[in-house]
Protein backbone atom coordinates (compact mmCIF):
# COMPACT_ATOMS: atom_id res chain seq x y z
CA UNK A 1 0.00 0.00 0.00
CA UNK A 2 3.08 2.52 1.07
CA UNK A 3 4.64 1.88 -2.46
CA UNK A 4 1.56 2.31 -4.28
CA UNK A 5 0.92 5.63 -2.52
CA UNK A 6 4.22 6.82 -3.04
CA UNK A 7 4.13 6.34 -7.07
CA UNK A 8 4.95 9.89 -8.32
CA UNK A 9 1.75 9.79 -10.45
CA UNK A 10 -0.12 8.82 -7.48
CA UNK A 11 0.89 11.15 -5.39
CA UNK A 12 0.34 13.77 -7.76
CA UNK A 13 -3.66 12.52 -8.56
CA UNK A 14 -4.26 13.26 -4.53
CA UNK A 15 -2.51 16.53 -4.16
CA UNK A 16 -3.59 17.76 -7.09
CA UNK A 17 -7.33 16.47 -6.68
CA UNK A 18 -6.80 18.12 -3.12
CA UNK A 19 -5.49 21.66 -4.39
CA UNK A 20 -8.24 21.57 -7.17
CA UNK A 21 -11.16 20.93 -5.81
CA UNK A 22 -10.36 24.02 -3.06
CA UNK A 23 -9.45 26.10 -6.12
CA UNK A 24 -12.68 25.61 -8.21
CA UNK A 25 -15.07 25.63 -5.10
CA UNK A 26 -13.53 29.18 -4.00
CA UNK A 27 -12.97 30.90 -7.15
CA UNK A 28 -16.53 32.50 -7.78
CA UNK A 29 -18.18 32.22 -11.27
CA UNK A 30 -17.36 33.29 -14.27
CA UNK A 31 -13.66 34.79 -12.74
CA UNK A 32 -11.36 32.54 -14.78
CA UNK A 33 -10.39 33.88 -17.89
CA UNK A 34 -13.21 33.55 -20.39
CA UNK A 35 -14.83 31.22 -18.31
CA UNK A 36 -18.30 32.47 -19.17
CA UNK A 37 -17.49 32.52 -23.15
CA UNK A 38 -16.44 28.34 -22.90
CA UNK A 39 -19.57 27.59 -21.41
CA UNK A 40 -22.11 29.80 -23.57
CA UNK A 41 -19.86 27.82 -26.62
CA UNK A 42 -20.63 24.24 -24.97
CA UNK A 43 -24.30 25.17 -24.94
CA UNK A 44 -24.50 25.76 -28.34
CA UNK A 45 -23.24 22.49 -28.96
CA UNK A 46 -26.18 20.92 -26.50
CA UNK A 47 -28.57 22.94 -29.17
CA UNK A 48 -26.96 21.28 -32.33
CA UNK A 49 -24.61 24.62 -33.21
CA UNK A 50 -21.19 23.72 -34.05
CA UNK A 51 -20.92 27.61 -34.65
CA UNK A 52 -21.74 30.58 -32.84
CA UNK A 53 -25.21 32.47 -33.43
CA UNK A 54 -25.74 36.00 -35.38
CA UNK A 55 -27.69 38.63 -34.46
CA UNK A 56 -27.98 41.88 -36.62
CA UNK A 57 -24.41 40.79 -37.32
CA UNK A 58 -23.51 40.72 -33.42
CA UNK A 59 -21.62 37.17 -32.57
CA UNK A 60 -23.46 35.85 -29.78
CA UNK A 61 -25.48 32.75 -28.68
CA UNK A 62 -28.96 32.13 -27.32
CA UNK A 63 -29.27 31.03 -23.70
CA UNK A 64 -31.51 30.88 -20.85
CA UNK A 65 -31.86 34.09 -19.40
CA UNK A 66 -31.04 32.71 -15.68
CA UNK A 67 -26.93 32.25 -17.10
CA UNK A 68 -27.26 35.58 -18.83
CA UNK A 69 -28.24 37.22 -15.27
CA UNK A 70 -25.28 35.38 -13.99
CA UNK A 71 -22.48 36.82 -16.04
CA UNK A 72 -23.77 40.32 -15.98
CA UNK A 73 -23.88 40.09 -12.82
CA UNK A 74 -20.07 38.85 -12.33
CA UNK A 75 -18.75 41.42 -15.21
CA UNK A 76 -19.19 44.02 -12.04
CA UNK A 77 -16.23 41.80 -10.71
CA UNK A 78 -13.93 41.67 -13.30
CA UNK A 79 -14.54 45.72 -14.34
CA UNK A 80 -13.98 46.51 -10.48
CA UNK A 81 -11.09 44.25 -9.39
CA UNK A 82 -10.99 46.18 -5.97
CA UNK A 83 -14.89 44.92 -5.43
CA UNK A 84 -15.14 41.89 -3.40
CA UNK A 85 -17.88 39.12 -4.07
CA UNK A 86 -20.79 39.12 -0.97
CA UNK A 87 -21.59 35.74 -0.42
CA UNK A 88 -25.20 36.02 0.28
CA UNK A 89 -25.65 37.02 -3.29
CA UNK A 90 -23.81 33.82 -4.36
CA UNK A 91 -26.01 31.85 -2.03
CA UNK A 92 -29.59 33.87 -4.02
CA UNK A 93 -27.67 32.90 -7.05
CA UNK A 94 -27.42 29.15 -6.06
CA UNK A 95 -31.32 29.04 -5.48
CA UNK A 96 -31.74 30.51 -9.07
CA UNK A 97 -33.40 27.69 -11.40
CA UNK A 98 -32.28 27.05 -14.91
CA UNK A 99 -35.88 28.04 -16.32
CA UNK A 100 -34.30 26.32 -20.38
CA UNK A 101 -37.17 27.79 -22.04
CA UNK A 102 -37.34 31.08 -20.87
CA UNK A 103 -33.79 32.24 -23.71
CA UNK A 104 -32.56 35.86 -24.99
CA UNK A 105 -30.01 36.33 -27.45
CA UNK A 106 -26.84 37.13 -25.35
CA UNK A 107 -23.54 39.23 -27.10
CA UNK A 108 -20.12 37.86 -26.62
CA UNK A 109 -17.16 37.09 -28.56
CA UNK A 110 -17.23 33.05 -29.25
CA UNK A 111 -14.29 31.24 -28.94
CA UNK A 112 -13.32 29.68 -32.07
CA UNK A 113 -12.18 25.70 -30.89
CA UNK A 114 -13.67 22.84 -32.22
CA UNK A 115 -15.82 20.60 -30.35
CA UNK A 116 -12.42 18.35 -29.34
CA UNK A 117 -10.86 20.62 -27.20
CA UNK A 118 -13.94 20.33 -25.11
CA UNK A 119 -14.64 17.02 -24.84
CA UNK A 120 -15.92 15.22 -22.63
CA UNK A 121 -16.99 18.61 -20.85
CA UNK A 122 -19.98 19.61 -23.57
CA UNK A 123 -21.16 15.64 -23.42
CA UNK A 124 -21.45 16.53 -19.49
CA UNK A 125 -23.20 19.68 -19.93
CA UNK A 126 -25.55 18.46 -22.15
CA UNK A 127 -26.58 15.48 -19.55
CA UNK A 128 -27.07 18.21 -16.57
CA UNK A 129 -29.22 20.29 -18.85
CA UNK A 130 -31.56 17.95 -19.77
CA UNK A 131 -31.74 16.76 -15.91
CA UNK A 132 -32.42 20.47 -15.58
CA UNK A 133 -29.85 21.31 -12.76
CA UNK A 134 -29.60 24.81 -11.41
CA UNK A 135 -26.92 27.51 -13.64
CA UNK A 136 -24.52 27.49 -10.54
CA UNK A 137 -24.62 23.82 -10.01
CA UNK A 138 -23.86 23.64 -13.92
CA UNK A 139 -21.05 25.89 -13.50
CA UNK A 140 -19.50 23.67 -10.47
CA UNK A 141 -20.11 20.27 -12.14
CA UNK A 142 -18.64 21.47 -14.97
CA UNK A 143 -15.54 22.96 -13.81
CA UNK A 144 -15.15 19.14 -11.70
CA UNK A 145 -15.65 17.65 -14.96
CA UNK A 146 -12.43 19.87 -16.47
CA UNK A 147 -10.46 19.47 -13.20
CA UNK A 148 -10.96 15.16 -13.90
CA UNK A 149 -9.97 15.35 -17.76
CA UNK A 150 -6.67 17.34 -17.16
CA UNK A 151 -6.09 14.72 -13.59
CA UNK A 152 -6.27 11.91 -16.29
CA UNK A 153 -4.58 13.62 -19.00
CA UNK A 154 -1.75 14.59 -16.49
CA UNK A 155 -1.61 11.08 -14.47
CA UNK A 156 -1.04 9.33 -17.56
CA UNK A 157 1.87 11.48 -18.78
CA UNK A 158 3.41 11.01 -15.27
CA UNK A 159 2.92 7.16 -15.15
CA UNK A 160 4.36 6.88 -19.21
CA UNK A 161 7.01 9.11 -18.96
CA UNK A 162 10.42 6.56 -18.31
CA UNK A 163 12.19 9.84 -17.23
CA UNK A 164 12.04 13.06 -14.72
CA UNK A 165 8.69 12.02 -13.10
CA UNK A 166 9.32 14.48 -10.80
CA UNK A 167 9.52 17.23 -13.19
CA UNK A 168 6.76 16.37 -15.09
CA UNK A 169 4.71 16.40 -11.81
CA UNK A 170 6.06 19.83 -9.93
CA UNK A 171 4.85 21.89 -13.69
CA UNK A 172 1.71 19.97 -13.46
CA UNK A 173 0.77 21.09 -10.49
CA UNK A 174 1.78 25.29 -11.39
CA UNK A 175 -1.01 26.71 -9.51
CA UNK A 176 -1.74 28.37 -12.74
CA UNK A 177 -2.33 24.75 -14.06
CA UNK A 178 -4.63 23.65 -11.65
CA UNK A 179 -6.31 27.11 -11.57
CA UNK A 180 -7.07 27.14 -15.16
CA UNK A 181 -7.82 22.82 -14.47
CA UNK A 182 -10.47 23.78 -12.14
CA UNK A 183 -12.30 26.11 -14.46
CA UNK A 184 -14.62 26.10 -17.60
CA UNK A 185 -11.95 26.28 -20.45
CA UNK A 186 -10.12 24.35 -23.41
CA UNK A 187 -7.11 24.62 -21.01
CA UNK A 188 -7.59 21.07 -19.02
CA UNK A 189 -7.73 19.34 -22.40
CA UNK A 190 -4.75 21.25 -24.01
CA UNK A 191 -2.41 21.04 -20.83
CA UNK A 192 -3.21 17.90 -20.38
CA UNK A 193 -2.65 16.79 -24.16
CA UNK A 194 0.96 18.35 -23.85
CA UNK A 195 1.85 17.13 -21.22
CA UNK A 196 1.23 13.19 -22.80
CA UNK A 197 3.11 14.78 -25.65
CA UNK A 198 5.67 15.91 -23.51
CA UNK A 199 6.04 12.30 -21.86
CA UNK A 200 5.39 10.16 -25.05
CA UNK A 201 7.81 12.49 -26.59
CA UNK A 202 10.55 11.53 -23.81
CA UNK A 203 10.06 7.57 -24.23
CA UNK A 204 10.82 7.81 -28.06
CA UNK A 205 14.13 9.75 -27.09
CA UNK A 206 15.51 8.01 -23.55
CA UNK A 207 13.92 4.51 -23.86
CA UNK A 208 16.45 1.78 -25.05
CA UNK A 209 14.40 0.39 -28.09
CA UNK A 210 13.68 0.09 -31.79
CA UNK A 211 11.11 2.70 -33.02
CA UNK A 212 8.76 1.66 -35.63
CA UNK A 213 5.95 2.77 -37.43
CA UNK A 214 3.37 2.53 -35.41
CA UNK A 215 5.32 4.77 -32.46
CA UNK A 216 5.74 7.53 -35.09
CA UNK A 217 2.23 6.98 -36.10
CA UNK A 218 1.50 7.88 -32.32
CA UNK A 219 3.70 11.00 -32.22
CA UNK A 220 1.86 12.48 -35.59
CA UNK A 221 -1.49 11.93 -33.85
CA UNK A 222 -0.29 13.49 -30.63
CA UNK A 223 1.43 16.55 -32.50
CA UNK A 224 -1.63 16.94 -34.94
CA UNK A 225 -4.18 16.69 -31.78
CA UNK A 226 -1.85 19.71 -30.26
CA UNK A 227 -2.39 21.69 -33.41
CA UNK A 228 -6.31 21.41 -33.59
CA UNK A 229 -6.50 22.34 -30.04
CA UNK A 230 -4.06 24.96 -30.13
CA UNK A 231 -2.11 25.77 -33.31
CA UNK A 232 -0.09 28.66 -31.89
CA UNK A 233 2.03 25.42 -30.52
CA UNK A 234 2.82 23.33 -34.05
CA UNK A 235 6.63 24.46 -33.21
CA UNK A 236 6.67 21.49 -31.11
CA UNK A 237 6.48 19.35 -34.24
CA UNK A 238 10.72 19.91 -34.08
CA UNK A 239 10.90 18.00 -31.18
CA UNK A 240 10.69 15.30 -33.24
CA UNK A 241 14.44 16.27 -33.90
CA UNK A 242 15.40 15.54 -30.61
CA UNK A 243 14.70 11.32 -31.61
CA UNK A 244 17.91 9.83 -32.42
CA UNK A 245 17.55 8.43 -36.05
CA UNK A 246 20.03 5.23 -35.47
CA UNK A 247 16.39 4.30 -33.30
CA UNK A 248 14.75 3.62 -36.11
CA UNK A 249 13.28 0.33 -37.10
CA UNK A 250 14.20 2.26 -41.17
CA UNK A 251 16.65 5.00 -40.38
CA UNK A 252 15.85 6.07 -44.48
CA UNK A 253 12.39 7.18 -43.40
CA UNK A 254 13.70 9.15 -40.44
CA UNK A 255 12.94 12.68 -42.92
CA UNK A 256 9.86 11.39 -44.76
CA UNK A 257 8.11 10.80 -41.21
CA UNK A 258 8.53 14.26 -40.44
CA UNK A 259 7.54 15.50 -43.88
CA UNK A 260 4.16 13.63 -43.74
CA UNK A 261 3.43 14.30 -40.13
CA UNK A 262 4.59 18.19 -40.73
CA UNK A 263 2.70 18.32 -43.90
CA UNK A 264 -0.48 17.14 -42.09
CA UNK A 265 -0.51 19.44 -39.08
CA UNK A 266 0.05 22.76 -41.71
CA UNK A 267 -2.93 22.03 -43.88
CA UNK A 268 -5.20 21.15 -40.76
CA UNK A 269 -3.53 24.50 -39.69
CA UNK A 270 -4.27 26.35 -43.02
CA UNK A 271 -8.27 24.82 -43.23
CA UNK A 272 -8.71 25.44 -39.43
CA UNK A 273 -7.94 29.46 -40.27
CA UNK A 274 -9.79 29.82 -43.17
CA UNK A 275 -12.50 28.09 -41.38
CA UNK A 276 -12.96 30.78 -38.52
CA UNK A 277 -12.17 33.76 -40.97
CA UNK A 278 -15.31 32.29 -43.10
CA UNK A 279 -17.37 31.93 -40.13
CA UNK A 280 -16.13 35.32 -38.33
CA UNK A 281 -16.64 37.97 -41.64
CA UNK A 282 -19.44 40.28 -41.61
CA UNK A 283 -20.15 39.70 -37.54
CA UNK A 284 -19.57 42.59 -34.94
CA UNK A 285 -18.02 42.63 -31.77
CA UNK A 286 -17.23 44.91 -29.26
CA UNK A 287 -13.60 45.48 -30.47
CA UNK A 288 -14.87 45.60 -34.21
CA UNK A 289 -14.41 49.26 -34.85
CA UNK A 290 -10.35 49.11 -33.51
CA UNK A 291 -9.41 46.58 -36.00
CA UNK A 292 -8.12 45.98 -39.03
CA UNK A 293 -8.63 43.06 -41.33
CA UNK A 294 -5.72 40.30 -40.26
CA UNK A 295 -4.88 39.37 -43.93
CA UNK A 296 -3.15 43.41 -44.22
CA UNK A 297 -1.35 43.16 -40.57
CA UNK A 298 0.15 39.59 -42.17
CA UNK A 299 1.21 41.47 -45.39
CA UNK A 300 2.41 44.34 -43.45
CA UNK A 301 4.61 41.70 -41.17
CA UNK A 302 6.22 39.98 -44.24
CA UNK A 303 7.28 42.89 -45.79
CA UNK A 304 8.42 44.91 -42.76
CA UNK A 305 9.37 41.89 -40.86
CA UNK A 306 11.86 43.93 -39.07
CA UNK A 307 9.79 46.61 -37.74
CA UNK A 308 7.58 43.74 -36.53
CA UNK A 309 10.63 42.16 -34.32
CA UNK A 310 11.20 45.55 -32.92
CA UNK A 311 7.94 45.62 -31.36
CA UNK A 312 8.39 41.63 -30.59
CA UNK A 313 11.51 42.64 -28.61
CA UNK A 314 9.87 45.57 -27.23
CA UNK A 315 6.79 43.29 -25.62
CA UNK A 316 9.21 41.57 -24.38
CA UNK A 317 11.24 43.49 -22.10
CA UNK A 318 8.63 45.37 -21.05
CA UNK A 319 6.50 42.60 -19.97
CA UNK A 320 9.07 39.81 -18.88
CA UNK A 321 9.16 40.12 -15.65
CA UNK A 322 4.93 39.88 -15.68
CA UNK A 323 5.68 36.57 -18.13
CA UNK A 324 7.82 35.16 -15.61
CA UNK A 325 5.83 35.04 -12.58
CA UNK A 326 2.32 34.96 -14.55
CA UNK A 327 3.63 31.69 -15.34
CA UNK A 328 3.72 30.34 -12.06
CA UNK A 329 0.21 31.95 -11.26
CA UNK A 330 -2.47 33.72 -12.40
CA UNK A 331 -5.71 33.95 -10.99
CA UNK A 332 -8.97 35.95 -11.73
CA UNK A 333 -8.25 37.56 -15.18
CA UNK A 334 -4.86 38.31 -14.18
CA UNK A 335 -6.00 40.28 -11.33
CA UNK A 336 -3.71 38.29 -8.82
CA UNK A 337 -0.53 36.43 -8.56
CA UNK A 338 0.91 34.86 -5.45
CA UNK A 339 4.20 37.25 -3.78
CA UNK A 340 7.48 36.94 -6.06
CA UNK A 341 9.42 35.25 -4.00
CA UNK A 342 6.81 31.91 -3.71
CA UNK A 343 6.95 32.10 -7.43
CA UNK A 344 10.57 32.43 -7.53
CA UNK A 345 10.73 29.36 -5.17
CA UNK A 346 8.73 27.26 -7.40
CA UNK A 347 10.90 28.44 -9.98
CA UNK A 348 14.28 26.73 -8.51
CA UNK A 349 12.19 23.79 -7.48
CA UNK A 350 11.28 23.37 -10.71
CA UNK A 351 14.79 23.62 -12.30
CA UNK A 352 16.35 21.41 -9.59
CA UNK A 353 13.69 18.91 -10.89
CA UNK A 354 14.80 18.84 -14.68
CA UNK A 355 18.36 18.28 -12.76
CA UNK A 356 17.54 15.57 -10.64
CA UNK A 357 17.74 12.13 -12.11
CA UNK A 358 17.70 8.72 -9.36
CA UNK A 359 19.89 6.00 -10.02
CA UNK A 360 17.33 4.46 -12.43
CA UNK A 361 17.54 7.37 -14.65
CA UNK A 362 20.76 6.50 -17.00
CA UNK A 363 22.19 8.57 -19.75
CA UNK A 364 19.47 11.11 -19.57
CA UNK A 365 20.80 13.98 -20.90
CA UNK A 366 20.13 16.36 -23.93
CA UNK A 367 23.23 16.79 -26.48
CA UNK A 368 24.24 20.46 -27.38
CA UNK A 369 22.38 19.58 -31.01
CA UNK A 370 19.39 18.81 -28.94
CA UNK A 371 19.54 21.76 -27.19
CA UNK A 372 19.85 24.10 -30.10
CA UNK A 373 16.56 22.50 -31.41
CA UNK A 374 14.88 22.62 -28.21
CA UNK A 375 15.78 26.85 -28.09
CA UNK A 376 14.45 26.91 -31.76
CA UNK A 377 11.13 25.60 -30.84
CA UNK A 378 10.87 27.87 -27.85
CA UNK A 379 11.75 30.69 -29.97
CA UNK A 380 9.10 30.00 -32.55
CA UNK A 381 6.42 28.84 -29.71
CA UNK A 382 6.62 32.04 -28.51
CA UNK A 383 6.68 34.31 -31.78
CA UNK A 384 4.11 32.18 -32.87
CA UNK A 385 2.29 33.09 -29.66
CA UNK A 386 2.99 36.61 -29.91
CA UNK A 387 1.82 37.03 -32.99
CA UNK A 388 -1.43 35.02 -32.59
CA UNK A 389 -2.72 37.82 -29.69
CA UNK A 390 -1.42 40.85 -31.91
CA UNK A 391 -3.78 39.62 -34.81
CA UNK A 392 -6.49 39.20 -32.35
CA UNK A 393 -5.85 42.49 -30.21
CA UNK A 394 -3.61 45.02 -32.31
CA UNK A 395 -2.01 46.88 -29.83
CA UNK A 396 1.51 48.71 -30.72
CA UNK A 397 4.15 49.43 -30.16
CA UNK A 398 3.25 46.94 -27.56
CA UNK A 399 1.53 43.87 -27.73
CA UNK A 400 -1.06 43.66 -25.22
CA UNK A 401 -3.33 41.04 -24.47
CA UNK A 402 -0.15 37.54 -23.86
CA UNK A 403 -1.00 35.68 -20.39
CA UNK A 404 1.31 33.22 -18.79
CA UNK A 405 -0.67 30.02 -19.83
CA UNK A 406 -0.26 30.97 -23.48
CA UNK A 407 3.72 30.38 -22.73
CA UNK A 408 3.86 27.45 -20.82
CA UNK A 409 4.94 24.39 -23.49
CA UNK A 410 7.98 27.35 -24.04
CA UNK A 411 8.48 26.89 -19.83
CA UNK A 412 8.05 23.03 -19.72
CA UNK A 413 10.93 23.33 -22.92
CA UNK A 414 13.08 25.73 -21.14
CA UNK A 415 13.11 23.42 -18.20
CA UNK A 416 14.46 20.73 -20.57
CA UNK A 417 17.31 22.58 -21.21
CA UNK A 418 18.51 21.43 -17.69
CA UNK A 419 18.66 18.12 -18.24
CA UNK A 420 22.56 17.71 -18.27
CA UNK A 421 25.64 15.23 -17.69
CA UNK A 422 27.58 17.41 -15.76
CA UNK A 423 25.09 18.44 -13.02
CA UNK A 424 23.07 15.73 -12.21
CA UNK A 425 21.46 15.30 -8.29
CA UNK A 426 20.80 12.08 -6.98
CA UNK A 427 19.98 12.51 -3.63
CA UNK A 428 16.32 11.50 -2.29
CA UNK A 429 15.63 14.20 0.20
CA UNK A 430 14.92 16.11 -3.14
CA UNK A 431 12.31 14.26 -3.78
CA UNK A 432 10.95 16.23 0.10
CA UNK A 433 11.91 19.32 -0.35
CA UNK A 434 9.93 19.57 -4.11
CA UNK A 435 7.19 18.32 -2.31
CA UNK A 436 7.04 20.62 0.32
CA UNK A 437 7.49 23.73 -1.75
CA UNK A 438 4.91 22.85 -3.54
CA UNK A 439 2.30 22.45 -0.90
CA UNK A 440 3.30 26.12 0.91
CA UNK A 441 3.17 27.32 -3.06
CA UNK A 442 -0.12 26.02 -3.38
CA UNK A 443 -1.30 27.11 0.26
CA UNK A 444 -0.08 30.25 -0.35
CA UNK A 445 -2.35 30.03 -4.13
CA UNK A 446 -4.97 29.23 -1.87
CA UNK A 447 -4.93 32.45 0.55
CA UNK A 448 -4.06 34.82 -2.66
CA UNK A 449 -7.32 33.87 -4.05
CA UNK A 450 -9.20 33.89 -1.00
CA UNK A 451 -8.29 37.69 -0.28
CA UNK A 452 -8.52 38.47 -3.78
CA UNK A 453 -12.60 37.35 -4.05
CA UNK A 454 -13.78 37.86 -0.10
Amino acid sequence: MKKYLFKTENLFLIICLFWGILFLLINPPFQAPDEPEHLFKMWGYTNGKLNFSKQNNWSGQTLPVSFINIDEYYKVFKLHKETKVPLKDLAFIAKTQLEKNKTAFHIFIPTSYTPVSYFPSFLVLWVLKILNFTPLSIIYIMRFCSLLVYLALCYYAIKITPVKKQMFLLFSALPLCLYQAGSINTDCVCFGSMMVFFAYTFRLIFEKRTINTKQIIKFGILILLICILKYAYAPLVLLYFLIPKNKFEKPENYYKYFFIILLASLVYITCFILYVNKISSNTTNIYSHLVVKKSILIKDILIHPFNYLKIVCYTTIKFGKFFFYNVISSFGCNSAMIPNLAANLYWFVLILSAMYSPDTEKNCYLTVKNKFITTSCIILIYLSVVTSVYLLFQYTPLIKGIQGRYLLPAVFLFLMLFINQKIVLKNKILTVLFFIISQIVLYLSLITLIITFY
